[in-house]
């Protein structure tokens, strides 16, 4: 990031800001209705407003969270990844709720842990795929820390190597010795967002346009649910 010379505290705060708005709009997909959507679907539950307010949660986050699903099944046609990885820590979903008709998918602009792509120990090192089908790469003193199975669980799993020079301050801890060792190196693998911007499928205005015609079609549905809920108990 090239920060502009000669800018201010308040200025650089106002430009970084600016920045980060940017990256955020660039990372993010949104799933909303627009007031006219909101209105119609007033006046279709007799201006229950609280029915509406629930109808319209419902669906938005229905279209949301299964948006969510459909992206990290598009990712691993691409990536040999963990789809417990990608959707528990890397593509996440801020829900609609209260008087906020909008979710949001947000797909970050990092690279996903090479823990997340199925390592395995051989020999001295490990071995992974990055690509579905694709080469198979061996790292010699390379190594993988699952610190609990509940973390395995959770796509907590990370890779490392130890580089730079040996922690000799290691040596002595209280009365039991310690082998000295080398700093520790997370290492990553390819970038979330570059490989969603390659599947042709999610280009963001193509896909947020197909959701909303997906969110249509679903709120339609939460009201004819919400109204045959009605029908049952006048006839109870």
């Amino acid at each position: 990031m090239n920060v502009p010379q000669g800018l201010g505290g308040k200025a650089r705060r106002a430009w970084f800001s600016a920045q980060r708005e940017q990256q955020l709009a660039r990372e993010m997909t949104y799933v909303e209705l627009d007031k006219a959507s909101v209105d119609k679907v007033v006046r279709q539950l007799n201006m229950d407003a609280k029915a509406a307010k629930t109808a319209i949660i419902r669906a938005v986050n229905k279209v949301a969270i299964s948006a969510r699903a459909e992206i990290v099944r598009g990712v691993r046609t691409k990536l040999n990844v963990r789809a417990v990885a990608l959707s528990r820590h890397y593509v996440k979903v801020s829900k609609a709720r209260g008087d906020k008709f909008r979710a949001s998918i947000h797909i970050p602009d990092v690279h996903i842990s090479l823990g997340a792509f199925f390592p395995k120990r051989e020999g001295s090192g490990i071995v992974y795929r990055l690509q579905k089908g694709g080469k198979v790469y061996y790292r010699p003193g390379w190594f993988i820390n699952i610190s609990k199975k509940r973390a395995a669980k959770k796509g907590l799993i990370a890779v490392y190597e130890r580089v730079g020079e040996l922690d000799l301050s290691s040596r002595r801890r209280g009365r039991r010795y310690v082998r000295p060792r080398y700093p520790i190196e997370q290492k990553w693998g390819p970038s979330l967002y570059s490989a969603i911007s390659n599947i042709a499928e999610f280009s963001t205005g193509v896909y947020e346009r197909k959701l909303h015609e997906r969110l249509t079609m679903e709120l339609d549905r939460q009201v004819q649910v919400i109204l045959d809920r009605k029908d049952v108990k006048r006839t109870a």
